[in-house]
């Protein structure tokens, strides 16, 4: 059996990790089923270890404040929306593309619609909280935190992650 997240140490990685993984074995990307849901399983398990003995105080923090059943169930909603582009900035998700079709499917996953923006993003957050952002530009937000492109949802020819 293999072990995928064996040596990861931050949720912030075990996420990252996730995500590229789910884009290779999950089965609407041409993955094999047991595959993916054996690496869903170890992800759990790797959730419960990083919390039970995280790194330091603020990985600790870090890792109480995130909830990754429901940042997995994002992922795996917006990667099963055909035509829907999904990228990570920061520790934000954001879905693009052909979105309005998807929108009851993405808003019951937790995402929300950014007007400025023009996408759905996911914090995380419950019931994502209402602020008022910044009016910097979606290019610029990402130039800050860096953006990922995790993938595109159902089988639109786009496979392979981009660094």
């Amino acid at each position: 059996m293999k072990r995928y997240f064996d040596h990861i140490g931050t949720m912030a990685e075990l996420k990252k990790e996730y995500l590229r993984l789910a884009m290779i074995l999950h089965p609407d990307h041409g993955g094999n089923h047991e595959e993916f849901v054996q690496m869903g399983n170890q992800y759990d398990e790797a959730v419960k270890r990083i919390e039970r003995f995280g790194e330091t105080k603020q990985d600790r923090e870090a890792a109480a404040q995130e909830a990754p059943k429901d940042f997995r169930e994002a992922v795996n909603v917006a990667m099963s929306c055909e035509g829907v582009v999904l990228d990570l900035v920061g520790s934000w998700l954001w879905a693009s593309g052909n979105t309005y079709v998807h929108k009851d499917k993405l808003r019951s996953a937790g995402f929300a619609w950014s007007s400025k923006h023009k996408k759905w993003y996911y914090n995380g957050e419950e019931g994502q909280k209402k602020r008022r952002g910044t009016n910097q530009s979606f290019d610029r937000i990402c130039d800050h935190y860096g953006k990922q492109r995790i993938g595109t949802g159902k089988d639109n020819g786009n496979r392979t992650l981009s660094a």
